[in-house]
């Protein structure tokens, strides 16, 4: 690819405005072209308003009613990507599946292979089209949390062509609410907080290095997530169980109607949603006598573990094969060494999802028992802690406390954390790191948890690139990461997701 070559910025509705505006500022600041991608006509239309020439805006939904490409056949697909598991893919999508078993907490569509396999071959066949037409020197994209930018991704990265997916970084130095860093897979790992942590690990820290280390090691200890939350997104209203489009409900149910489910995959049944909305208001209610009514003492051998808001990318495309908590707490329950508990904690968000019945199920089992003290208060009081992708892990490595991570992440980047290949290789690992005392055993302990912080630090940019302002402040560190080395990040990053690194 040349450095005239174009890049391609991929929206869904919900970043119209923002990645429109980073088209044009891509445009007019760096001389280069960027061609977005879109669901539907109606978002096209809606990109051109903000004054984006409307001959760089091309949509799915015009892609298929012009068939100006072949559609992918299951055939065609099979061939051409035997490498990635589609279902997987599918179930990540939570407009139409339920793998976070929450049993009507969603309201999803439940849509079967009649509908989903037409979607899946339209959407890989709109982006394999759309790539090998342009050749992009860099695919810019949202977190894919849905099926069109996450296809979107993976047939980047299956075509090796640079992603970059800008994100807010919530974890940051004392004071600092706001941050951000660019991801570069699927998983939100980040090349560049890979490369910082390479070039540290073949070097000894300078002092200096170190004090910085531990001073955001406090800073994490510290953390207040409902403060950042709140300065980055407006508002403070994220744990409440019905739908936020409840102060609109009347212009968003009108909306939704007009929506074609055959393109705009998110559309809503609008009967099984307000069933949803009052069933966790019912749950809520449920769960939150049952979750104020367990321990408040912390068993002297534990291990915690803490629920993941469901459903959410964190669990459906980070963890894959870890998005039904229920399973994952019966197998860790399985695991442990005898005499040891397993202390869980319902996420904030999640009460009201998830039916009483499962709450009751996990906590029944001998060795679960269920905690609403503070998280940081729990993994001070237990041996080690356990996630599938939250940040749990980060400020338990500032703790030097021992972390099973079960996903992929930004932060997982690092040896630090225990990986499990299978449930099986539960049981020893445990026995190694409970018993055996293993991790505070590693030479260099201190120095390894500092590499690590520096590189998450290293990665990372001034701002968040939330809504449309920041968009436009993202050009020049867009223009930083086109020439930086992917292959050595790329390797890194397999080799301590299959656990060689540790």
């Amino acid at each position: 690819m040349t450095n005239s070559s174009p890049i391609i910025l991929i929206s869904h509705h919900l970043s119209l405005d923002a990645f429109a505006e980073l088209a044009k500022a891509l445009q007019t600041e760096a001389a280069i072209t960027a061609e977005l991608l879109v669901l539907s006509t109606n978002d096209a239309s809606t990109a051109s308003a903000t004054g984006l020439n409307p001959n760089l805006i091309h949509s799915c939904e015009k892609f298929v009613s012009n068939e100006s490409g072949p559609l992918f056949t299951l055939t065609d697909l099979r061939r051409r990507f035997p490498d990635v598991p589609w279902g997987t893919v599918v179930a990540a999508e939570r407009s139409f599946t339920d793998y976070s078993f929450l049993m009507g907490g969603t309201g999803s569509r439940l849509e079967r292979d009649e509908y989903i396999v037409p979607l899946v071959l339209r959407l890989v066949s709109f982006f394999e089209t759309q790539f090998d037409r342009f050749k992009p020197r860099a695919v810019i994209t949202v977190f894919g949390d849905n099926i069109f930018t996450l296809i979107a991704s993976i047939v980047a990265e299956e075509k090796g062509i640079r992603l970059l997916i800008p994100q807010p970084a919530f974890l940051n130095e004392k004071g600092a609410l706001e941050a951000g860093y660019f991801a570069n897979t699927r998983y939100l790992e980040s090349f560049a907080m890979v490369r910082r942590y390479l070039e540290l690990r073949d070097r000894p820290l300078t002092d200096d290095e170190r004090k910085k280390a531990e001073e955001f090691s406090n800073a994490l200890i510290a953390y207040d997530g409902n403060k950042t939350l709140a300065h980055i997104y407006k508002k403070s209203d994220f744990e409440k169980p019905v739908t936020p489009q409840s102060r609109r409900i009347i212009s968003y149910l009108r909306e939704q109607n007009q929506l074609n489910a055959n393109i705009d995959f998110y559309k809503i049944d609008w009967r099984r949603k307000l069933g949803a909305n009052l069933l966790r208001l019912v749950r809520r209610y449920q769960g939150r006598r049952f979750l104020a009514a367990q321990i408040s003492e912390i068993p002297k051998e534990a291990v915690f573990y803490a629920m993941h808001f469901q459903p959410e990318a964190s669990t459906l495309v980070n963890g894959i094969w870890y998005s039904n908590q229920v399973t994952v707490i019966e197998a860790l329950s399985k695991a442990l060494p005898l005499g040891y508990t397993l202390v869980v904690k319902e996420h904030p968000r999640g009460r009201g999802m998830r039916p009483l019945w499962q709450y009751k199920h996990m906590a029944s089992l001998h060795n679960v028992v269920f905690s609403d003290l503070p998280s940081k208060e729990i993994v001070r009081k237990c041996q080690m802690v356990v996630s599938v992708s939250g940040s749990i892990g980060l400020e338990a490595l500032a703790m030097r406390i021992p972390v099973l991570m079960l996903g992929r992440t930004f932060h997982t980047f690092t040896p630090l954390y225990y990986r499990a290949k299978a449930p099986q290789d539960l049981p020893a690992l445990f026995h190694r790191v409970l018993i055996s005392g293993e991790f505070m055993q590693r030479e260099g302990l201190d120095d390894e948890i500092h590499r690590f912080l520096l590189a998450y630090l290293g990665g990372k940019f001034p701002f968040s690139p939330v809504g449309r302002e920041a968009a436009l402040r993202l050009v020049p560190y867009v223009l930083q990461e086109l020439d930086l080395p992917m292959d050595a990040p790329l390797r890194w990053l397999e080799s301590v997701a299959q656990g060689q690194s540790i």
